[in-house]
């Protein structure tokens, strides 16, 4: 199962119910909606994009776990593109999508 995480370096200001994301590696900022604001709280400690999913479906009225997993995965992935996720394996070692791990 691929478990995701907010980028540390990526700094974040909450608004009302959206958020601003600055990425410093990008020099871009991101303006999160209030669906994608929840994405982004959730993953404050690594989850899972089901237990994301779920947050989605007890948060937000009138959506399924059928609609809601799919609208989250494409999110998530949209996030990584963009360099303010990480991403691993389970319990495994969370690295920023594209980044190359050196090995000793």
């Amino acid at each position: 199962m691929i478990v995701y995480q907010r980028n540390a370096a990526v700094e974040a200001a909450p608004l009302k119910d959206e958020s601003v994301l600055f990425n410093p590696s990008t020099n871009k900022f991101c303006l999160l909606n209030k669906t994608m604001a929840f994405i982004w709280s959730s993953l404050e400690n690594p989850c899972s994009s089901e237990e994301i999913s779920n947050g989605i479906v007890r948060n937000f009225a009138g959506v399924t776990e059928t609609e809601a997993l799919p609208d989250v995965e494409r999110a998530l992935s949209q996030m990584l593109e963009l360099g303010l996720l990480v991403a691993g394996e389970g319990d495994a070692e969370l690295v920023a999508i594209g980044e190359n791990k050196e090995r000793a």
